[in-house]
């Protein structure tokens, strides 16, 4: 046998572009006992496969199963009676469920109740309610600024991958011209 032919069928099954008529020929090549050293290995993975064809030859065809699956009756479904007990014991236990549960948030909802005092004003003079009040704005506009500038910067990682998506979407335009 010429090992060249040999060697270019073998090339072309491991690229999966060879016919049954050369998968044939190798098996048969394989089959023999004239195998260089250096295809032993694939010697074996072709004797495991025929070895596992002629065993997959015991099992059932797909007409055999079909033709199996339509001949049988189907089962009878057995049909679970509920007496009238079960149903009351059922809706008894949703409803006592219901009223436990309402029973403890009433409860927890009276223990955590807490009494608001009436609005006083803490300062005595309106001068220093107006420079603590000025204070506290001026510490919730710092922080403000920091937020905004944490969306500056979100909004820079945006664009950047706006523009990433525009420059994949050019490409596939290009292609699908192609």
């Amino acid at each position: 046998m010429d090992f060249n032919k040999i060697e270019q069928l073998l090339k072309k099954y491991w690229e999966g572009s060879s016919t049954l008529e050369e998968e044939q020929e190798l098996k048969a090549f394989f089959s023999g006992n004239e195998v260089p050293e250096k295809w032993k290995g694939e010697q074996a993975l072709f004797n495991y496969y025929q070895q596992a064809s002629s065993q997959t030859k015991d099992i059932m065809s797909d007409d055999e199963i079909i033709s199996m699956i339509t001949s049988t009756e189907p089962e009878k479904k057995k049909v679970i009676r509920l007496t009238p007990f079960k149903h009351i014991f059922r809706v008894a236990a949703v409803i006592l469920v219901i009223i436990t549960t309402l029973y403890i948030v009433r409860e927890e909802y009276r223990n955590n109740e807490t009494v608001l005092e009436p609005l006083t004003d803490t300062f005595e003079d309106p001068k220093e309610a107006f420079e603590e009040t000025k204070k506290a704005l001026l510490l919730l506009s710092k922080n403000l600024g920091k937020g905004k500038t944490q969306v500056n910067k979100i909004k820079v990682f945006n664009e950047a991958e706006n523009t990433v998506k525009n420059i994949n979407d050019k490409k596939n335009e290009q292609k699908n011209k192609l």
